[in-house]
């Protein structure tokens, strides 16, 4: 008998275990259920209402009663590529998105049978005709322009999207569109071929409005050039006449000195010469050699010595009082003829 009760414990188990799946059902929280009992609705569980949240719920087994679970999260439709006329005779392909999920699962199951395929084939109709009606009232420019405030791209999708979701409400699909727009667009190789040619004539006229706005800075720039240039060289004309009168004025008061000591003029430009032909030497990294003469003071003291040089200085002063003397005395010569 001992070596039953494992076999009995677990059979009791297995049978607890059972008779709870057959009375209780878990809805989690990304999921609507709807109950049935006797084919009667009983309860829609995480569709809105807060008093039938996600969590544990009790029910009778089957066939008294049923539970249908459908998956709440978004779920994302994509579209096909459609062929459209825009406004301006131009055509365009253009694919489209949308996201959704259950909302209304009791409505899900009347229109589209419960069945997520026969949801998204219908949905997908609906979204595609949005998508070319408002797309037909579009431009070319509305969707691709190089101007921002032309695109009105947004405002085509927010359409779309609009539309869309009083289409499923009135048709009571049971559904929420969460998000609609257009994925992909295209364009065929002659409406290609027609935009590159319009882009082409955009870019040219604004190269030549840039050209234009560039030779006309140009030109200012050339003209206020030159008349800064006029006025620079007028007002160094007339500084260097200035500086010139100025100089020339100098020039005459040093001519004057020049005209009552002409020794110390011509003293004075030969140094200056000296001066020069130092200065080019240096400049070139040149050493200068100068020969002169002992007849030249003061390099005569080379030749006469110390001694010579006393004798010359009396001599030269010996000289300059005979010449003195014999000046006085035709002085007086002159005077006393008189």
């Amino acid at each position: 008998m001992k070596e039953k009760w494992p076999t009995i414990a677990i059979a009791v188990a297995a049978f607890l275990v059972l008779v709870v799946y057959l009375v209780v059902f878990q809805v989690r929280i990304n999921e609507v259920a709807v109950h049935y009992r006797l084919g009667s609705v009983m309860r829609q569980v995480n569709a809105g209402r807060e008093e039938e949240q996600a969590g544990w719920y009790f029910k009778l087994p089957w066939p008294l009663d049923n539970v249908y679970k459908y998956d709440k999260r978004v779920q994302v439709l994509d579209g096909r590529l459609v062929q459209t006329e825009l406004q301006d005779n131009r055509s365009v392909l253009v694919s489209s998105y949308a996201g959704w999920r259950i909302s209304n699962p009791l409505q899900f199951e009347k229109t589209q049978d419960g069945d997520i395929k026969t949801a998204q084939a219908n949905l997908l109709d609906i979204v595609e005709t949005a998508t070319s009606e408002a797309v037909a009232n579009a431009t070319m420019e509305d969707l691709v322009s190089t101007k921002t405030e032309q695109k009105k791209l947004n405002a085509i999708e927010d359409n779309i999207l609009q539309n869309v979701r009083n289409e499923v409400q009135q048709n009571e699909y049971g559904i929420e569109v969460v998000s609609c727009g257009i994925r992909r667009m295209a364009v065929p190789e002659e409406t290609t071929q027609a935009i590159f040619s319009k882009m082409r004539r955009e870019r040219l006229a604004q190269a030549k409005e840039y050209r234009s706005e560039g030779q006309r800075l140009k030109t200012t720039l050339i003209e206020k050039a030159k008349s800064e240039r006029e006025k620079t060289v007028a007002d160094a004309m007339a500084e260097a006449k200035k500086i010139r009168a100025e100089g020339e004025a100098a020039e005459a008061q040093y001519y004057d000195v020049f005209a009552k000591a002409p020794d110390l003029h011509n003293f004075l430009r030969r140094l200056e010469a000296l001066s020069n032909i130092a200065e080019k030497a240096g400049e070139n990294g040149q050493s200068i050699t100068f020969v002169l003469s002992t007849s030249t003071e003061p390099f005569g003291v080379l030749e006469r010595g110390p001694s010579g040089s006393q004798e010359q200085d009396k001599e030269e002063k010996k000289d300059k009082a005979e010449e003195t003397q014999s000046s006085e005395k035709a002085e007086m010569g002159e005077e006393s003829a008189e």
